[in-house]
């Protein structure tokens, strides 16, 4: 999404502060707005590496909530007036950070640590999370310790699978007691910091995100494509109950609902995986998908719990 309009963007006002280090600035920003008029230009270099926060600021663009405890928090990371990176929180999920001078991370998570008297975790490049967790666990009295990894992976072209049974459709609002139940497995395979708000998960079936693969005239397996950037979209929250897994549901929804999205004219697809699951990383390949870049959960435990 190309950002609004950077007027008066660019003063006083489109900051909440700043603090400096011996090479680094870390600028707050009070709106998702005055971010993407400072950070955009740097973040479409790698805009499918950067799909997450551009998606993420394009949905928050508009009139600014209090940052603070109760809001989203947005940083660029400067050196000589230029940005290197960025970081990002919405409450009360994992704080997200781009890659970045390592010698930065600490800056960041020292202004994160003015705003917010807790995060369950930070996510980015492993060398920049995991000096961010020293500093934030320097602050806190926590622990860092690492987490999930994760692969992104990028789709220019798909190479379909052949042979699975099924039809993909978009999810009406009356099944959306089977999306709160499936989404609630979801989250126990994939780990309490991938829930998803009720909410969420309602707009994501009014807006037309959320697909069903749907075999002998029962859904077997869900997909979302989300995040929309300008040349592309991530595909995510791939999902099939216990009773359907390894007959191919979940390969034939994602390589239909890539190809729709290319269809529809995003450029490339992304989607991200767990690094400990063998299966999705064998098989994503096998369609048109090929590694981006690697990141990292790094968990910030309190000791003995």
């Amino acid at each position: 999404m190309t950002p609004k309009s950077s007027a008066g963007r660019e003063g006083p006002g489109s900051t909440g502060g700043q603090l400096q280090s011996s090479r680094f600035s870390v600028v707050v920003h009070l709106d998702a707005d005055a971010f993407l008029a400072r950070a955009w230009g740097w973040l479409m270099e790698r805009e499918d590496e950067h799909n997450l926060l551009l998606g993420l600021a394009a949905h928050l663009s508009g009139p600014p909530p209090q940052v603070g405890q109760d809001g989203y928090l947005m940083v660029t990371v400067e050196e000589e007036g230029k940005v290197v990176g960025a970081a990002f929180r919405t409450p009360p999920h994992k704080a997200g950070f781009t890659r970045m001078p390592v010698e930065a991370a600490p800056e960041v998570a020292r202004v994160l640590a003015t705003r917010y008297s807790s995060i369950p975790a930070f996510f980015g490049p492993e060398d920049v999370v995991m000096a961010a967790g020293r500093a934030w666990a320097e602050a806190r009295g926590v622990e860092p310790v690492a987490g999930m990894p994760q692969r992104i992976y990028r789709l220019d072209r798909v190479a379909p699978p052949t042979g699975v049974p099924g039809i993909m459709r978009p999810v009406s609002p009356e099944e959306l007691p089977l999306v709160h139940l499936w989404a609630d497995g979801f989250a126990r395979d994939a780990g309490a910091g991938f829930a998803t708000a009720r909410e969420t998960r309602e707009r994501w079936v009014a807006h037309g995100g959320l697909y069903f693969w749907e075999d002998g005239g029962a859904p077997v397996t869900m997909a979302l494509a989300t995040g929309k950037t300008d040349n592309g979209i991530r595909i995510g929250y791939v999902y099939t109950p216990r009773d359907h897994r390894r007959r191919g549901y979940a390969t034939a929804l994602v390589v239909a609902l890539s190809q729709k999205a290319l269809d529809e004219g995003a450029r490339f697809c992304v989607l991200y995986t767990d690094l400990t699951n063998p299966t999705s990383n064998a098989i994503y390949p096998r369609v048109g998908y090929r590694p981006l870049c690697d990141i990292v959960d790094v968990d910030l435990v309190t000791p003995g719990t």
